[in-house]
């Protein structure tokens, strides 16, 4: 077995054809993306913050702003798609005063830019009193909200000097409006009126809602608060937050026709059922007080949101919030439809268009000019004038360590060119060639997993550069053209694009280095014939796959070694989908690792890690405990022996469950990874040919972790990671 290498184990790369829909899930996720080659993100995206609002500005960045667990400053963010601010350097704008009003607790800010001017909303108390909070506004003229110095404006008077908390804005019909969570008779109640300027209110408030339904009083805690607009075809939705801030926190709506009076109390129409709630099942908790956004390419709409892990996490609104980003769309009726929290670490598409760069939107500060050009994807491009000239683009984000492609998209009314193109401080070469029109050049590279810095440098005046994209490799076809947009992960299986091959050879040359790797091969038999053999240039038989249950899709994967820019052969005999073929990065030996449940979150450790024979394995919300951690130890045949780092002992399979043991080099302590997703994989015992499942989320009620037949749904699959 070769030597670790210094990646954890996701990806890497390939896949063909497509799939097609019988693979279970607990949370359907197929509407989470348009582009099949889409890359992959897992929540969430922030650590302990909350309230997290995040604003998509014209300049082509999203802008982030959140309470932080201090209370005591205004932080903003930025970058250029909405996971990609996890990486980003968050820049303190304002500090609370030391003494007198606005000392304490700020919270809940938010951000706009009106009329060319960016100003901060928050709330904060004043010294002597934590709770007794006003809400206040910043200003600056700065065309960077980074940049420049922001005014304190005030605060925002709205004729009632009580505890007022939670402004927001929108924008509706030529009128802005500003809402907001105050004192009332029931209890936090949230209210609203027009603004006559950014900070100052027109008119006399109306009262929205006040706390009154179960669910927006849960143990006593009478809050309604955190409001936020949505518009939809002729419906203008207000979603809220209700009860305390800890695990019972979830979200209810308002909603009016677009063309009332919305100063009018009884224009607004209240849900009589929380539309957002803990999702027990993935130990995702107090789901609330957040935003919505649009992706990069505006298909896709986004819930931003705060939540806890655990149910006894979040007590005192603490800083085991964090943030946390979903998909969400509308129903038939034409009411939004937010789905469920998902588990910590739930991997699922990025939003749509996150893995294009708009390369006019990274020339700042240098001399680019900036072209019009009809065909650009934004109608601009850049076009270079002089040599030095350079953009680069610092926050490619890589889901994981492995082999992609970056397509430049340009025209070129010149003879063919090489653009030079350098990730990582590595350089390449691209040809250009010689088009009136649109066009599109790639470079295949290898990237780390999380940021990477890529440059393109001075080529020649007449190159118009549109835009750069990050894509996963697919598999090169045997007449040389790249099979475009098949890229699927686990979750594509749902979206019923079925290719059925039969008696079919197909041959790919893969842009590998020399070394180890693992194939991949999610499939399912149309009959019961011998349907899949794949094998190297050398003809040795990699994997010769006999019929699995008719209907029924399977995973399995091998380990094999390849030359440099290997060819590789798959023939299908008989009739047979695919879901994909890749070739992934090999688990590495001797690391820490961890595995966590896709469904619950929790972590996989022993029951108490003791080393007491036949002590079964279990999973735990608590992370970072020395249990929690593995290794992996090469057996044959492409499976492993799995260690426990504390008790030394091993996973082993037994007729009750999975134990730990200290027998050692027997079958039942043999497992097979079958990979599920990028990052995530199901374990088989090479004894038994059963997989592990997870079934319990309940911390007070923990079983050992049962065997049952593979049938890919959430509670059978892993996510495999370092350890941290």
């Amino acid at each position: 077995m070769h030597a670790s290498r210094r990646i954890f184990i996701m990806l890497l790369l390939i896949t063909m054809l497509a799939g097609c829909s019988s693979v279970s899930k607990t949370t359907d996720y197929s509407y989470a993306t348009s582009n099949p080659n889409s890359l992959y993100y897992s929540n969430p995206i922030v650590l302990e913050r909350a309230d997290p609002w995040i604003y998509e500005h014209s300049d082509g960045y999203y802008y982030m702003i959140a309470s932080v667990p201090e209370y005591d400053r205004l932080e903003v963010r930025r970058a250029s798609t909405i996971t990609s601010l996890a990486y980003a350097e968050p820049k303190v704008v304002w500090e609370k005063n030391e003494t007198g009003i606005m000392s304490k607790n700020i919270w809940a800010p938010e951000m706009y830019n009106i009329d060319g001017k960016w100003y901060i909303y928050f709330s904060a108390a004043r010294e002597g009193s934590d709770f007794d909070h006003r809400m206040y506004v910043l200003e600056n003229s700065s065309a960077n909200p980074l940049e420049g110095e922001w005014e304190m404006k005030g605060q925002i008077r709205t004729g009632y000097e009580m505890f007022q908390i939670d402004a927001s804005l929108f924008e509706h019909q030529g009128t802005w409006y500003m809402m907001w969570s105050g004192a009332g008779a029931k209890g936090n109640s949230l209210y609203m009126a027009p603004l006559e300027n950014p900070w100052t209110i027109a008119e006399s408030r109306i009262m929205l809602t006040e706390p009154e339904l179960d669910w927006e009083i849960i143990n006593g805690a009478r809050v309604t608060e955190g409001p936020q607009v949505i518009k939809h075809n002729n419906r203008i939705f207000i979603t809220y937050s209700a009860s305390f801030c800890d695990a019972n926190y979830n979200m209810g709506a308002l909603s009016a026709n677009v063309d009332s009076n919305l100063m009018d109390p009884a224009s607004w129409e209240k849900s009589l059922e929380p539309i957002f709630v803990s999702n027990a099942d993935a130990n995702a908790y107090g789901p609330g007080h957040g935003s919505f956004v649009e992706s990069p390419d505006h298909s896709e709409l986004i819930h931003v949101y705060h939540g806890v892990d655990g149910a006894g996490k979040g007590y005192g609104c603490d800083k085991a919030r964090n943030v946390r980003i979903q998909p969400y769309q509308y129903d038939e009726q034409g009411q939004p439809e937010l789905g469920e929290p998902v588990s910590k670490g739930y991997t699922m598409p990025s939003p749509s268009g996150e893995a294009r760069f708009e390369l006019e939107h990274y020339s700042e500060g240098s001399a680019e000019a900036i072209m019009t050009n009809e065909q650009a994807s934004n109608g601009q491009t850049v076009q270079w004038q002089k040599r030095g000239q350079e953009v680069t683009i610092n926050e490619v984000i890589a889901p994981a360590t492995g082999i992609y492609t970056l397509t430049v998209a340009y025209t070129n009314n010149g003879d063919t060119t090489k653009q030079k193109l350098i990730a990582n401080g590595q350089a390449y070469s691209i040809d250009l060639a010689k088009s009136n029109e649109l066009s599109k050049a790639s470079v295949v590279l290898p990237l780390q997993g999380g940021v990477n810095s890529v440059v393109l440098p001075f080529s020649q005046k007449q190159v118009q550069l549109d835009y750069m994209e990050l894509a996963y490799v697919d598999l090169a076809a045997s007449n040389g053209q790249l099979l475009q947009g098949m890229s699927l992960s686990r979750t594509s299986l749902l979206d019923n694009i079925a290719v059925l091959s039969e008696n079919t050879e197909y041959s790919y040359e893969l842009p590998v280095e020399a070394g180890r790797y693992t194939v991949a091969i999610a499939y399912k038999n149309a009959n019961d014939k011998q349907v899949l053999k794949l094998e190297t240039r050398n003809s040795s038989t990699i994997f010769n796959i006999l019929h699995n249950e008719v209907n029924e899709w399977e995973y399995t994967s091998a380990e094999i070694d390849l030359e440099t820019n290997e060819q590789i052969k798959l023939y299908i005999n008989g009739s047979a989908e695919i879901a994909y073929i890749r070739l992934l990065t090999t688990l590495p030996e001797g690391e820490e690792l961890s595995f966590r449940n896709r469904q619950s979150g929790n972590m996989l450790q022993p029951n108490n890690g003791s080393k007491k024979l036949g002590e079964g394995y279990r999973q735990y919300v608590e992370t970072r405990t020395a249990a929690q951690s593995w290794t992996l130890e090469y057996a044959e045949d492409g499976s492993y022996y799995i260690r426990n780092t504390i008790s030394g002992h091993y996973m082993t399979a037994s007729t009750d469950g999975v134990v730990q043991l200290k027998l050692l080099h027997t079958p039942e302590q043999r497992w097979n990874f079958l990979y599920s997703e990028e990052g995530s994989y199901l374990l088989r015992n090479v004894e038994t040919g059963m997989i592990p499942t997870a079934i319990s989320a309940n911390p007070n009620e923990y079983e050992n972790l049962s065997f049952e037949k593979n049938s890919g749904e959430d509670w059978q699959v892993w996510l495999v990671q370092r350890f941290e």
